[in-house]
């Protein structure tokens, strides 16, 4: 029998206040993909709650990677996407077309390739706080 590499996914619900990019594989409290063959491990972590309000404490929402090598990257809002981006660094600020979006609940999906060649993809969402 085959052994095939654990694909673990999880979602876990929590609110999170975490310095810019403060989080590392090892701390990060969401890890949304995980993959491990028992000697090398790849993950893409993402927070359920962000403030885009410019204090420097969750302002963009982004994954936060560890031996991915590609993905892509979309916020939806109910009627259309939003945001999209496949760079690592840019992550979206709770705007659309310069203006500021609304409070509330917005999905997000991942696509991506792992360091080993792994597919991943889900779906989710995030919560966005302005603090007025």
């Amino acid at each position: 029998m085959q052994k095939l590499p654990v694909l673990l996914f999880a979602v876990i619900l929590a609110l999170t206040s975490c310095k810019k990019d403060s989080i590392t594989p090892n701390s990060a409290p969401n890890p949304y993909y995980f993959f491990s063959n028992g000697k090398d491990s790849a993950a893409a972590y993402l927070p359920d709650v962000f403030t885009p309000d410019s204090d420097d404490w969750n302002d963009d929402f982004k994954p936060f990677v560890y031996n991915i090598d590609k993905f892509d990257f979309s916020i939806y809002s109910r009627t259309e996407i939003i945001f999209n981006t496949n760079d690592f660094r840019h992550g979206w600020d709770g705007t659309y077309k310069g203006m500021y979006c609304m409070p509330g609940v917005y999905g997000f999906a991942i696509t991506g390739v792992d360091h080993w060649g792994n597919t991943f993809s889900f779906k989710g969402n995030v919560l966005l706080i302005r603090n007025y």
